[in-house]
């Protein structure tokens, strides 16, 4: 009904322009009555653009937005920028608003950043098209987290709708270089560089100079995510045929073991029930002056603290 009184209207609003027109001509060949003063706005509601420029060519439609219409139909122009029959210049541009047809269920946008990918489709398929459209390195989630969605939470939205995503590629990882022979200053400066943290133990090597790297844990070639700690390896060089044993009692463990396999011993850690400071060493199964060879196993007994609790 309302699209047949709609027509009738723009049938009469078409005989109009169409008397004014010959009217026009009736009148003689005065300049004021141009083609161009002589133009009136037509309706435009219920047409869709196309139809609208093949109807209308003397005017110039451009679509400014859309909007949801119980009575017009989706494609259709709901509404225009100048009013049907004002007088008009060629050429005149007019910005229409398009129908999206009838408002269907629509549904509120959920936020899926911090979600598991697959979790995600199996539970939402049913009313959201998921498209992965790209990955991101991120450090703080997860392999296949969706890290960003295309259309903001909260907003409204059709069964069926595409939802394109990015998804965390999980951590960056590096690969450990070859750090073999190589100055343990310049190859700490070269991890640090590649955003790797380093700790560093001293180990004798006859056939590594003193201060160079042995080896690295873990090894060449070894993909690691950024941030972690490398365990490098460095050499006390050859050293002599024997050592002598320093007293490493009341030490920190972690300073006392790194001191005694400084001196070439092979260090070797236990904790025992003690009332003396957690980390402490109580006592170490070579005495103080003993000498020993190159690689001599030393035990380092430490206290657990226990007896403080």
């Amino acid at each position: 009904m309302f699209r047949k009184e709609k027509m009738r209207s723009k049938l009469i609003l078409s005989l109009t322009c169409a008397a004014l027109l010959v009217a026009g001509t009736s009148c003689g060949t005065d300049k004021s009555d141009s083609r161009e003063e002589r133009l009136v706005m037509p309706d435009l509601a219920g047409l869709d653009i196309e139809e609208a420029e093949e109807e209308y060519s003397f005017i110039t439609i451009k679509e400014q937005d859309d909007a949801y219409s119980d009575d017009y139909d989706e494609g259709e122009i709901i509404e225009q920028s100048v009013r049907p029959g004002k007088r008009i210049e060629e050429g005149q541009l007019v910005e229409v608003t398009i129908s999206r047809g009838e408002k269907k269920n629509l549904f509120k946008m959920m936020d899926f950043i911090g979600m598991d990918y697959n979790e995600a489709q199996s539970e939402y398929s049913n009313a959201i098209q998921f498209v992965v459209v790209g990955y991101e390195n991120d450090d703080n989630a997860d392999e296949d987290t969706i890290v960003w969605q295309e259309i903001a939470p909260g907003t409204e939205y059709e069964k069926g709708v595409v939802l394109n995503v990015k998804l965390s590629s999980g951590q960056e990882n590096t690969r450990i270089p070859d750090l073999t022979n190589m100055d343990m200053e310049f190859a700490k400066e070269k991890l640090s560089e590649m955003g790797l943290q380093v700790e560093v133990k001293y180990q004798v090597a006859s056939d590594v100079p003193g201060d160079c790297v042995i080896r690295t844990e873990p090894e060449e070639g070894q993909q690691v995510n950024t941030g972690s700690t490398i365990i490098m390896y460095v050499s006390i060089g050859k050293g002599s045929e024997q050592v002598s044993v320093e007293n490493w009692i009341g030490m920190d463990i972690v300073n006392a073991a790194q001191f005694a396999a400084y001196y070439g011993l092979n260090v070797r850690t236990e904790c025992i029930d003690s009332d003396e400071e957690k980390g402490t060493v109580i006592e170490q199964s070579i005495a103080e002056g003993e000498m020993v060879d190159e690689g001599t196993e030393i035990i380092l007994y430490y206290s657990s603290g226990s007896g403080n609790e």
